[in-house]
């Protein structure tokens, strides 16, 4: 690490802030360099503390300064966000430089907050994490519909893994939210599944997982950045499933390939597949300049630009919801399959605190025995920017046809429409990253009821207030 150019360089910062925003780029690209070099940690963290002191210096300077309010206004703006960059770098270096510690030490034991509360020892690491989501939803319907207000706890997450000399592992997640409360069943164990790691590149799992469809899906429900899920992504993808999972990751996880095979299990309380067929799904993500982290946004403000492109396939023979005899058109005396094929595209990109992230989904249902294929799409297009400190800006626009087999209530009259759209968006604060997070959403919402004889006005305006906590 070359930090005598770095020190010789902040000697003059002060005197060249008056000629200019020179200083600031120079700044910036010292950050940069810090972050290059994170395997070099105590003389990194020690270049950290003085560049923090130097800019503390700087921006003490900058309000003592007179003249030329306009180019104050910009260099103070500058300065906000080369100090949340400078927040973001020393809190990775610092969880680094603990984990350094860990492994140095001469105790084999070890106790605290490590992205949770975490107990490492030289054999076993065990992890635990806890979140709740209280929400607020109102919402406005034309007449006769009455209109909606309704406070519940949306989710409640309860997270551990552990993992054995780093090749076999466990994880869990339970979710006491209301609407895994009211699924029953096993609804509210969202993950428990073992897993075994004999390569660094290879992880096999087994159990209850969630099946890799698509990337919203996927993430934690904690790390989104809009108050819920897009409306394609709750019609047209999948949750949880019991069955086993192979994991690929390759060139430092700039690319990814998962392949599953589960139960395919119609809904999420059931413990077992309601049919003797199998779903099949893979899932494959490029990130050329390096992984993403898995959330929505880009609160860490990413200080060069990332992107990710990948595709979801699933394969599966589901039984017909059909009443008798229509079920049963073979006249086997069992129901009769539908045979879907589904397919997702994804995309995000991340650079200095601006997000774009969108799918797109699409269904096929074959029923046989003459009957007509149907198909099924929708997406979503979403945008967010951290234009202060740790205040977040987002905005969505969401369509989806919905399947017409076991079509799911997404409606805005509580119903289960033929199809849904919804535009809005919404503003977020965070605090310690994001173990305190408050949020306010907007979407205007428009269905097509899928009732021909169902006359009323299908759209509505909802507003959710809601609040994160967690560790």
């Amino acid at each position: 690490m070359r930090l005598a150019p770095l020190a010789v360089l902040l000697l003059t910062v002060g005197h060249a802030a008056r000629a200019g925003a020179d200083p600031l780029a120079d700044l910036k690209a010292r950050v940069a360099e810090l972050e290059r070099v994170l395997a070099d940690l105590p003389s990194a963290l020690e270049a950290l503390h003085d560049l923090d002191n130097r800019l503390g210096a700087l921006e003490r300077e900058v309000d003592r300064s007179a003249g030329a309010r306009a180019a104050d206004a910009d260099v103070r703006r500058a300065l906000d966000s080369l100090r949340a960059d400078l927040d973001d770098v020393s809190l990775r270096l610092a969880r680094a430089q603990a984990r350094q510690n860990q492994h140095t030490a001469t105790t084999p034991f070890s106790f605290g907050y490590d992205d949770g509360l975490a107990l490492h020892t030289a054999i076993v690491d065990v992890t635990l994490n806890a979140g709740v989501q209280p929400r607020y939803t109102g919402t406005i319907r034309p007449p006769p519909v009455e209109n909606g207000s309704s406070f519940e706890l949306h989710h409640a997450q309860l997270a551990l893994a552990a993992s054995v000399l780093e090749v076999f592992g466990v994880q869990a997640l339970f979710d006491f939210g209301a609407q895994f409360t009211d699924a029953g069943g096993l609804a509210m164990v969202r993950t428990l599944a073992a897993e075994v790691r004999p390569l660094g590149w290879l992880t096999v799992r087994g159990g209850r997982l969630r099946v890799p469809f698509g990337r919203q899906r996927v993430l934690s429900e904690l790390r989104l950045t809009l108050v819920d899920q897009a409306i394609a992504t709750r019609a047209l993808t999948f949750g949880e499933d019991q069955g086993a999972l192979v994991e690929l990751r390759f060139f430092g996880d700039k690319l990814i390939a998962q392949a599953a095979v589960t139960n395919g299990a119609s809904g999420p309380s059931q413990a077992r597949n309601d049919n003797l067929d199998l779903a099949y799904t893979a899932r494959v993500v490029a990130q050329p300049l390096g992984p993403l982290a898995p959330v929505e946004g880009d609160r860490a403000r990413t200080p060069r630009p990332r992107f990710a492109v990948g595709a979801s396939f699933q394969y599966d023979l589901s039984p017909t919801d059909l009443p008798p005899p229509l079920d049963d058109a073979a006249h086997r005396g069992r129901v009769d399959n539908v045979e879907l094929i589904s397919f997702g595209a994804e995309a995000a990109f991340k650079w200095r605190g601006f997000a774009f992230e969108g799918e797109y989904f699409l269904r096929r249902e074959r029923p046989g025995f003459g009957r007509p294929e149907r198909l099924f799409q929708g997406g979503y297009g979403q945008g967010s920017a951290m234009i202060w400190r740790g205040l977040e800006l987002a905005a969505r626009v969401s369509y989806a046809e919905l399947p017409s087999l076991r079509r799911p209530p997404l409606g805005v009259l509580g119903d289960a429409p033929a199809n849904a759209l919804e535009a809005g968006g919404g503003v977020a604060w965070y605090q310690w990253g994001e173990n305190l997070k408050a949020q306010l959403g907007y979407a205007y919402r428009r269905d097509t009821a899928a009732d021909p004889f169902d006359r009323r006005r299908h759209e509505g305006h909802v507003l959710d207030v809601q609040v994160q906590a967690g560790f």
